[in-house]
């Protein structure tokens, strides 16, 4: 075998690590001693195998039927078994890892590794334990897919030949789907048909499109007798579904085609997925203020908060203040507890130049002398690829004074894209239809998915440029709040006892499913004003009393759904109330998302701004009007420091 075949054999089987597979111990293997004095143990797939692994199979270790696991502190951790790692009663250990895995279903992702000898061995890490279930004498499974948006979307999508996201769903590993799960719906190639219907896009190999819908029927699969014994949903992409249940599917009488309509109403309402574990988003934030105590840094928990909300809520998250505050060590602290590194090309670091004066400064352009893609040396563009191909993971760009440039000159592609649906969110490097040499490396169009995170800081002063109120729009602009010194100290004498016995690694994120689930923005965003409609009576207002200073200065619709979005991600305690008390809440986002936008001369904005002692502020006068909504504290010393530099500079930013 050549080095070169052997090269591309060894890379299509790492294309299998990020998709999931589904077994059980393997009853008739003795459990082993590694020569590191690890245990080793075996599970047989109860699923098909993937594509690489069956097409060359000559490169796998003959000895490798199963797949094998051992039991590292990485597997176990964050499973409901109460194992001691250090013990060194190895057979006690070997009967505490078969009791718990026996009779169980296995989620888990393979690994492959070469040995001495240069063979491939087939291993894999846990993913997920499922328990049993009773009277399902299952013996094989079907991995179907899971399309997150409502089964209306879907179908219009289906019927457009419009591409898809199955982050789960690899055409590299796995042949096309003949299942996707939408909703309450299967949809299911019908069983005459002998072709594949969903084919996918050459660049992508998770993006699919449908070729043919009428070739599809509908099932409504939950009319199905008994159909949740058979469906083991591993997360919101992914499910295995017996073989039994899959046959149910294909025969199942009641069929409704997917066919062209003249006319249909698709619903606009979006799905969310709802954490149902408030305790481990907590234990997320507690364990990063831990981390940023370690690290020197000082922050009120409530910053903390506020700046994961914000990355929640936000494609872009903006953080402000002088020089020396800790934005940028803020940013490094999040990233490490998403389990983000540069090393793994998870975490990119882009220092913002003043010459940037465009976005090809920071993505690159097709030479049309040779038509190579050239890259900027920023490494946006591969940092972005890299996303796309792993979806399952989560990725931060920190853009470091990313106004030393005007932002909406090089960060324009953005502003409009981070608006759109997530499957229409493309980023276009050149023309499709131009001629690029190296466009199996830089594709035409790169998406820019939910894993991806922008996070910028700037230093507001002489030196940098203002954001225009466009981008302000868009995102969310956190003040960080420096702490006097004195209570700096004491959170550095009182470390030893904070830090006692938390382990913070095992309160990171584990994955990007478990990010996105403490996620909860779309377009219904104004059920969470209900019961506090004073709260848009106060917006109302606000709206009016900032646009007759400033006509083009007011509350947009955009701004609103910001709000409400903001409101729906606070975290919560496990008893269902906001971590931070909602008046206070509020009083933040007055600030980070409207007040930024007033900003103008003395003569524009004395009457509403007024002066220094609070004297003759029509703001301020409206904020006593609406006392029951918040106190308004962080507002009102932003207004005052606002009425000084009017005082002192003629103008407030």
């Amino acid at each position: 075998m050549s080095k070169g075949n052997d090269f591309k054999q060894i890379q299509l089987l790492k294309n299998c690590t990020d998709q999931l597979m589904i077994g059980r111990l393997r009853k008739d293997a003795a459990l082993l001693v590694t020569s590191t004095g690890l245990i080793r143990y075996f599970v047989d797939p109860y699923c098909d195998d993937f594509i690489p692994v069956m097409e060359h199979a000559e490169i796998i270790s003959k000895q490798d039927v199963s797949y094998g696991g051992v039991d590292s502190r990485e597997d176990w951790d964050g499973l409901n078994l109460d194992y001691d790692h250090t013990s060194e009663d190895l057979e006690s250990k070997k009967s505490l890892i078969r009791e718990y895995l026996e009779d169980k279903w296995i989620v888990f992702l393979p690994e492959f590794n070469r040995d001495g000898q240069n063979q491939i061995h087939k291993n894999f890490y846990i993913y997920s334990i499922l328990p049993d279930r009773p009277n399902v004498q299952a013996t094989y499974f079907t991995a179907v897919p899971i399309v997150n948006m409502p089964s209306g979307r879907f179908e219009k999508i289906l019927r457009d030949g419009q591409y898809f996201d199955l982050p789960e769903y690899r055409a590299s590993v796995r042949p096309s789907p003949e299942i996707i799960f939408c909703q309450d719906c299967a949809y299911v190639i019908r069983s005459e048909v002998n072709e594949d219907i969903f084919l996918p896009q050459k660049q992508f190999d998770t993006s699919w499109k449908c070729v043919n819908p009428s070739l599809l029927q509908k099932v409504e699969y939950k009319k199905i007798p008994e159909h949740s014994k058979y469906i083991f949903e591993v997360n919101e992409s992914l499910c295995f579904i017996e073989d039994y249940f899959r046959n149910q599917l294909e025969t199942y009488e009641e069929e409704v085609v997917v066919e062209k309509k003249e006319e249909e109403i698709v619903p606009i309402v979006e799905e969310v997925v709802v954490s149902n574990d408030a305790s481990r988003e907590l234990s997320f934030l507690h364990a990063l203020q831990q981390l940023t105590s370690e690290n020197g840094l000082c922050y009120e928990f409530n910053d903390l908060i506020n700046f994961h909300t914000s990355v929640k809520t936000n494609p872009l998250t903006i953080l402000a203040g002088m020089s020396g505050t800790g934005k940028t060590q803020l940013a490094y602290n999040y990233a490490s507890m998403l389990n983000l590194g540069e090393d793994s090309e998870e975490l990119l670091f882009m220092p913002i130049s003043p010459s940037y004066t465009e976005p090809s400064d920071v993505l690159g352009y097709l030479n049309a002398m040779n038509h190579e893609y050239v890259p900027s040396e920023s490494g946006l563009v591969p940092f972005l690829i890299h996303a796309q191909k792993y979806p399952n993971r989560m990725h931060m760009v920190i853009f470091d004074e990313m106004n030393l440039s005007q932002v909406e000159y090089w960060f324009s592609p953005f502003i409009s894209i981070l608006e759109k649906e997530e499957n229409d969110r493309f980023l276009t490097l050149y023309e499709s239809h131009a001629n690029c040499t190296n466009r199996e490396l830089f594709p035409s169009q790169v998406k820019i998915g939910r894993n991806i995170i922008f996070v910028g800081t700037v230093n507001l002063d002489e030196t940098t440029k203002e954001f225009s109120d466009r981008l302000l729009d868009r995102t969310f602009m956190i003040s960080l709040h420096k702490g006097n010194f004195k209570s700096f100290f004491k959170a550095f004498e009182n470390l030893e006892n904070q830090v006692d016995g938390q382990d913070i690694e095992s309160h990171k994120c584990k994955s990007a499913q478990e990010f996105l689930s403490w996620s909860h923005t779309g377009k219904v965003y104004l059920d969470i004003f209900k019961g506090h409609e004073k709260e848009l009576d106060f917006l109302d207002e606000l709206d009016s009393l900032i646009q007759k200073y400033i006509p083009d200065g007011g509350i947009s619709y955009r701004v609103l759904k910001n709000i409400g979005n903001y409101l729906k991600n606070v975290p919560l305690l496990e008893n269902g109330d906001m971590i931070m008390d909602r008046k206070d809440v509020f009083d933040v986002i007055v600030k980070e998302t409207i007040l930024t936008k007033i900003r103008g001369t003395e003569t524009q904005l004395h009457n509403l701004i007024g002066e220094p002692n609070g004297d003759y502020s029509e703001l301020l006068i409206l904020l006593d009007q609406f006392k029951e909504v918040s106190d308004f504290k962080l507002v009102r010393n932003n207004v005052l420091k606002k009425a000084e530099e009017l005082r002192i500079h003629g103008y407030a930013h």
